[in-house]
């Protein structure tokens, strides 16, 4: 599988889990798609007909929202983030409920619940807008908006396409029209910096390293662990420093210098061998960073 479908995969997997833990689901039918700028976007049908539920459990942060649209009868939602609670009210037929994934979430809700779902990351909605990085959308307060509303409901036939091509176009514009109204309508300028404290999640932290250990003598960019992640470039490199103390790009120049240390041990291996078998782009760029790690060139330390 290449980069990009692999990336895609990952999206996918990720905004459905997403979905699913948030209401307690399982194997929601969901409809995925890319926006025309490759931002990935999922949309699913809840249809839970118990009297009362509650979300699998917290989850990480990340850079997106859950925008839910009440198809069925009146409904209670209660949303926390933390020990802090942000909505505890009734959701109308026909009105939305934006939640922001910024913090680890809880939902719980008393009556039958169904609902159009969709998994939007906040640089598909506010794409094309100056100033992204300021501003974001009304967290956990219920609206009425007839046009949003009519779009989503819209999009409950999009999860179980008769026609993929036809229906895959026809479900892209429309999430792109939920962006596009959800921008215009319902944005509000931040007080600060968006996710500026988020560490990333224990998940998060054991995926993004194995990747990289996985890949260590191939070229690896950062915007490729953070797509494979379902992050940012920015919230990853953020959210990696957070949890490591270091840039994500350093531990991987750690974890070369290890497996260069590892290899080296093997004394019919040349160092030129080496150096392309960990991963660095030639013997001098290996010798640079084996010096800043170990504080000795790679021949002292195979001499030693």
């Amino acid at each position: 599988m290449g980069i990009k479908p692999f990336r895609r995969a990952m999206a996918r997997m990720k905004q459905r889990c997403r979905i699913e833990q948030a209401f307690g689901a399982r194997n929601l039918a969901t409809f995925f798609t890319l926006t025309h700028a490759g931002q990935p976007l999922t949309v699913a049908e809840l249809a839970l007909p118990l009297a009362s539920g509650e979300s699998a459990s917290p989850r990480a942060s990340d850079d997106a929202y859950l925008v839910m649209t009440n198809l069925g009868a009146p409904c209670t939602m209660k949303v926390s983030h933390g020990s802090r609670r942000v909505l505890d009210d009734r959701l109308p037929t026909g009105h939305t409920l934006v939640m922001d994934l910024a913090e680890a979430m809880h939902v719980s809700w008393q009556g039958p619940l169904h609902a159009v779902v969709a998994y939007l990351p906040r640089p598909a909605v506010f794409a094309g807008q100056k100033g992204l990085a300021d501003f974001s959308l009304v967290d956990s307060a219920p609206f009425d908006d007839a046009l949003l509303g009519a779009i989503m409901a819209c999009l409950r036939h999009t999860t179980a396409p008769l026609h993929p091509k036809e229906s895959a176009m026809f479900a892209r514009h429309l999430l792109e029209a939920a962006c596009s109204c959800l921008a215009h309508q319902h944005a509000v300028p931040m007080s600060e910096p968006r996710l500026l404290s988020v560490a990333l999640s224990e998940a998060q932290r054991a995926f993004a390293t194995e990747y990289m250990l996985a890949r260590l003598g191939t070229p690896i960019s950062m915007h490729e662990v953070a797509a494979a992640c379902g992050l940012s470039y920015r919230m990853f490199t953020r959210g990696f420093r957070l949890s490591f103390g270091t840039s994500p790009h350093a531990w991987l120049m750690a974890a070369r210098v290890d497996l260069a240390k590892r290899l080296m041990r093997d004394a019919n291996l040349r160092l030129t061998d080496i150096a392309h078998m960990s991963g660095f782009c030639d013997q001098s760029h290996f010798n640079r960073v084996f010096a800043r790690f170990a504080s000795c060139t790679p021949g002292e330390w195979r001499r030693k």
